[in-house]
């Protein structure tokens, strides 16, 4: 069985369209899926999109992995 890392690894070496389908499908897997059916996943990629640029251009928002994992567990 392949570990996390080895998985991810795979992952990253995809095509950014194949990328966001599985991102789409892991949520669904841990969120189910969206009641309303409002979300396509074009317009799902765009969002991500929009927060990943949004955190890239503010880093001084938010808190480190380490620190809110603590605070969640």
């Amino acid at each position: 069985m392949s570990s996390a890392k080895q998985i991810v690894g795979q992952v990253l070496e995809l095509p950014e369209p194949e990328r966001s389908a599985l991102a789409i499908a892991l949520l669904e897997l841990l969120n189910g899926p969206d009641p309303e059916g409002e979300l396509s996943p074009e317009a799902f990629r765009d969002e991500m999109v929009k927060r990943a640029e949004h955190a890239l251009a503010n880093p001084t928002l938010g808190g480190d992995w380490a620190s809110l994992r603590q605070e969640l567990l």
